[in-house]
């Protein structure tokens, strides 16, 4: 990098480098000495991306650019900085080699850049008629309508109050969302998919939020990539990776050990990232089924399975995706389990539960004690129910005439209070389309927290009543008050998977 600054030769020229290049250069070469090039001013009339394309990702070069205030990127500059691997007697010779070359690759581009915008995104967006995206999935154009129908569903289920106004942009992005994959400049650069689309839609003065979703649904593209700035690129791009997922693992293509040819580990890992980040209160199988549903005529197999076997992928990526954010295995393997396995639908909500255990989990000597208390009245319950004797899991199934014991009349008060807190602390966040993230977790530590709470009254209960009464009604009633108990903590997590771990 310093050697690159000093070719350079303006002070007040920064070269435009990023990590990779520099350690694709250090194992290039040996002895590098750097060669300060230029190419024509004329040039830079192309979309800057087209030339950093040419020289980091084609030549390996070092394009520069003006040190723009308080670190805000410059211009870039006709300059470009080489390294050569041995130092020649003439080092004019190797300078006008690098220039010779870089000048050919940009006067290809101008060429496909010049002919692309005679061309209008419809008619590329038509001639995706012509390109075959999968032998049993169709062509790329129907591939688009695919997701363009998906991004309208999502529409409606994440922005109810958006009206005709977004409904028609939503459309309009995902139908011209890969029309530049026909373009000359995409063939010639096809690490620029989207960001031509994008150049291409500004230069026809279309609406600009559908140009920049027609780059940004494919955002994020990789581990610790951006996500979209905005609803209308992430909808888009939600829509088009599900309709991937759905039609290559309907067709049987799973990711196996290190192979994932179709990257369909990282597509399903951009759908969580951003469903996540934006809070975005999706049920997955929901989603999932409704981007299978014009695919299942081209499956082999039942209905029923193709879904089971895409959500069970899910599930498993979202369980991925959270334990490399650090969090313990058990611990999401619970929150996951949680509302009889059903706890992994809403990922936003799922994040938020776990991040609320994680919070009582950092006390092991408060922590331990309160998961064995609970996973002992899940035990009573699930053992009552599967013999039949649990009665309604309702507050309302227990009779408080026949509560005779002090501790079971202190437990159903103290259950009676914390429904009424937990309900109230969540009461802003059920049956939302969206939600503020850091309002969900909040939500979930304040409700989780009140609930441990209730672990000493259910050890007192435990201490002095005999839960399994030789009087049915009495023993009905305190199994039903034990599943209401169960029913606090149950949709927050299974805690039967949660590991005992010593406490000192």
């Amino acid at each position: 990098m310093h050697e690159a600054e000093k070719a350079g030769g303006q002070p007040a020229a920064s070269p435009e480098a990023v990590e990779r290049l520099v350690e694709k250069v250090a194992f290039l070469v040996e002895w590098p000495f750097p060669v300060a090039c230029r190419f024509e001013e004329k040039f830079l009339d192309l979309p800057e991306e087209v030339i950093i394309s040419t020289l980091e990702v084609n030549q390996r070069f070092f394009a520069l650019r003006k040190k723009g205030p308080n670190a805000e990127k410059g211009a870039l500059l006709p300059d470009f900085v080489g390294f050569s691997n041995t130092k020649a007697r003439d080092m004019a010779v190797v300078r006008r080699g690098y220039e010779r070359v870089v000048r050919a690759r940009l006067e290809d581009a101008e060429f496909y850049w010049k002919m692309d915008l005679k061309t209008s995104l419809d008619e590329m967006a038509q001639r995706l008629r012509g390109v075959v995206y999968h032998p049993r999935l169709g062509t790329s154009f129907q591939k688009a309508e695919r997701f363009r129908m998906l991004a309208g569903w999502l529409r409606e289920k994440l922005f109810p109050e958006g009206g005709r106004d977004l409904a028609v942009r939503v459309g309009e992005a995902a139908r011209l969302a890969k029309a530049d994959l026909t373009s000359g400049m995409v063939g010639e650069f096809p690490e620029l998919q989207g960001k031509m689309g994008q150049y291409y839609a500004e230069r026809a003065r279309m609406d600009p939020e559908v140009a920049r979703a027609i780059f940004e649904h494919y955002l994020p593209r990789g581990e610790g990539d951006a996500l979209p700035s905005e609803d209308l690129g992430a909808l888009v791009g939600l829509a088009d990776r599900m309709d991937t997922l759905a039609g290559m693992i309907g067709l049987g293509y799973l990711p196996s050990g290190s192979e994932d040819p179709y990257a369909l580990r990282r597509g399903a890992n951009a759908i969580l990232q951003i469903v996540m980040a934006k809070g975005y209160r999706l049920s997955l199988p929901e989603f999932a089924a409704e981007a299978l549903a014009p695919l299942y005529g081209k499956f082999k197999d039942k209905r029923e399975d193709v879904l089971a076997r895409l959500s069970e992928f899910l599930r498993d990526r979202l369980k991925a995706v959270l334990s490399r954010e650090g969090a313990r295995g058990d611990l999401v393997e619970a929150v996951l389990s949680a509302s009889e396995g059903k706890g992994w639908h809403d990922p936003v909500d799922a994040r938020a539960r776990l991040k609320a255990l994680e919070r009582l989990a950092a006390s092991a000597e408060t922590f331990e004690p309160l998961t064995t208390t609970f996973k002992r009245v899940s035990n009573i319950v699930r053992q009552a129910r599967a013999e039949g004797k649990a009665g309604e899991a309702s507050l309302g199934a227990v009779a408080p005439a026949l509560l005779a014991e002090p501790s079971e009349k202190a437990l159903f008060e103290a259950a009676a209070s914390v429904v009424r807190d937990v309900n109230e602390a969540l009461a802003g966040q059920k049956n939302r389309p969206r939600s503020e993230v850091s309002a969900v977790e909040a939500a979930y530590a304040s409700a989780t927290a009140r609930v441990a709470e209730l672990r000493p009254a259910v050890d007192k209960f435990f201490d002095d009543v005999l839960v399994m009464a030789e009087d049915e009604g009495i023993r009905r009633n305190r199994l039903a008050l034990m599943a209401e108990v169960a029913g606090l903590f149950a949709p927050v997590a299974d805690f039967a998977k949660i590991q005992a771990r010593p406490t000192s």
